[in-house]
């Protein structure tokens, strides 16, 4: 205890910081205790806030959801590191995840009247479909929890000069009490008050920066010393990046670029995040839109945050270094670090308080979100099915809502212990991003294909599971390589596998209608009966 009270803080003003840090933490506590004040005892209104929610209030949680640690400190850290082609992954193809998700899934998403991710696919794959779905997302969202754990670890590393468990592990039982308590209604409400805040920071950071460089010889003094590449997305530039394997040449080389932006954004697109946000919508044309203008805004944030770190390492070469010998050596160590710092160096006090301020609202948006989603799913995709088949009779809406509440501090531990011991911010959500890859053709098939059955579907998950284990196996690491085999590779496995067996089966396993909650069907009434619908 004496060596943390007598730890180094690596910024000036650090005092003046954590007490707006810990004042913002106590803001998002008192909302999310009204919002579970507010929150009746009726599980839907816990898990999908009886699909109620405006467009602004979607718009601001789904963006705060995607606009997150691994974006900020991780983007802007492989931004500072590699140039802005590293960083392909998040931001940019997460925007176009919210984009192309927004009109292929979020308005279908929304029709089924689901109150659970899992239960859009249970729709048409049953009990069993829809349980392997849920565990498919479950792990990704851990490492996607784990990545926010870390990053706010970090932020509170650089303001109290703490060890970076210490700050992890006490940020991860800070983001439990309070998602676990108020519900999908607090995550949502809390994500708009941080989402604000975060806009005004990341505007604030980036004409400073701007502002900076200009002083320096302008964005083409920039491009002189980097290299244009530095600052480019295009092919070329990617392929050059230390994120891919440099030697490789035709088409592999083209198949490697495509994976960078296809790997993340159709592995976010089914993600238990995303269609829990469809889920809170109002309508369905507010479930698209939402998702849409969401990833406009987000491309507009992200080139700000990337650009903002790869400057910094304009700074840094040009002989102009802002950083301290303390922060260099600390910055060779995690990049990620760089957001953060940068903004100690070129903002007053205050608006350092506000951009750190948004950067843990960010992270902490985020967080909510990747618990609460596969806790419902836990609780009403699995466990509950589990409950009625034993017992007879369906849970009771208050044991339902007390399920999730501890499944969600159980997931919150594990994620916490992901966090803490695996620092990489950005690893740990293309990790999960990737291997949730495995649900895209499932989802798509479940709302737009006739043909698709339980069959089908189960083996075709099962199948790119397998294929995603094999591979790690064999490497060794949750991060095999090359990427682009661990990208297509689950992707053609399920696509094959699920159109074959269906077909296959067909007779044996007729497919269903789909159908809304409410009981009304929605597509292909002239399959007949939904077997797997239970009202």
């Amino acid at each position: 205890m004496l060596g943390l009270l007598a730890a180094k803080p690596l910024v000036e003003h650090a005092g003046f910081l954590l007490v707006i840090m810990i004042a913002y933490l106590l803001l998002m506590l008192f909302l999310g205790y009204v919002a579970g004040r507010k929150t009746s005892d009726s599980s839907d209104d816990y898990m999908a806030a009886e699909g109620k929610m405006p467009i602004w209030l979607v718009t601001a949680t789904i963006l705060a959801t995607f606009i997150c640690g691994a974006t900020i400190m991780g983007g802007g850290g492989v931004a500072y590191e590699a140039g802005i082609p590293a960083s392909i992954a998040d931001p940019f193809a997460a925007c176009l995840c919210l984009i192309a998700g927004g009109f292929i899934f979020q308005g279908q998403i929304r029709r089924t009247g689901a109150v659970s991710p899992a239960s859009v696919y249970q729709n048409r794959y049953g009990v069993v479909g829809g349980a392997i779905a849920g565990v498919c997302t479950i792990m990704p969202m851990l490492f996607f929890a784990g990545a926010q754990v870390a990053a706010t670890g970090k932020l509170f590393q650089i303001v109290l000069g703490w060890p970076f468990k210490t700050t992890a592990i006490l940020s991860g039982l800070f983001v439990i009490v309070y998602t676990a308590f108020g519900g999908i209604t607090a995550v949502v409400w809390t994500d708009f008050a941080q989402v604000a805040i975060l806009i005004i920071g990341v505007i604030v950071i980036f004409p400073a920066a701007l502002s900076h460089v200009n002083d320096l010889g302008g964005q083409q003094a920039a491009k002189d010393l980097l290299g244009a590449d530095w600052f480019s997305l295009g092919y070329g530039a990617a392929l050059r990046t230390e994120n891919l394997d440099t030697t490789v040449h035709g088409a592999e080389a083209i198949i490697s670029y495509l994976a960078l932006w296809i790997g993340a954004s159709a592995g976010a697109m089914p993600g238990s995040d995303i269609m829990q946000r469809a889920l809170v919508a109002k309508s369905p044309g507010i479930a698209k839109a939402s998702a849409v203008i969401a990833g406009v805004l987000m491309t507009i944030l992200g080139f700000m945050v990337v650009y903002s770190g790869a400057w910094a390492r304009f700074f840094v070469e040009s002989g102009h270094n802002l950083f301290s010998a303390a922060e260099m050596e600390r910055l060779a160590e995690d990049s990620e670090l760089v957001m953060p710092l940068i903004s100690t160096h070129l903002l007053p006090p205050w608006f350092t308080a506000i951009f750190y301020v948004g950067l843990l609202g960010a992270i902490m948006s985020s967080a909510d979100t990747a618990l609460f989603a596969p806790a419902t799913i836990i609780a009403n995709d699995i466990i509950r099915p589990l409950y009625h088949r034993s017992k007879g009779q369906p849970m009771e809406d208050k044991k339902l809502t007390t399920l999730v509440r501890i499944s969600v501090i159980v997931l919150g531990l594990i994620a916490t212990a992901f966090g803490t011991f695996t620092q990489s911010v950005f690893t740990l959500e293309v990790i999960g991003f990737t291997v949730q890859i495995v649900l895209f053709f499932p989802l798509l098939f479940a709302l737009y294909w006739k043909k698709a059955n339980r069959t089908g579907a189960v083996v075709g998950m099962i199948g790119g599971i397998l294929f995603c284990i094999i591979m790690m196996v064999a490497q060794g690491t949750v991060d095999p390589t090359p990427y682009w085999a661990i990208c297509f590779g689950p992707m053609i496995t399920v696509l094959v596998l699920q159109v074959v067996v269906s077909l296959a089966t067909a007779k044996k396993d007729p497919p269903v209608p789909l159908m809304a909650r409410d009981g009304t069907v929605l597509k292909w009434a002239e399959l007949g009966e939904n077997k797997f619908y239970v009202e």
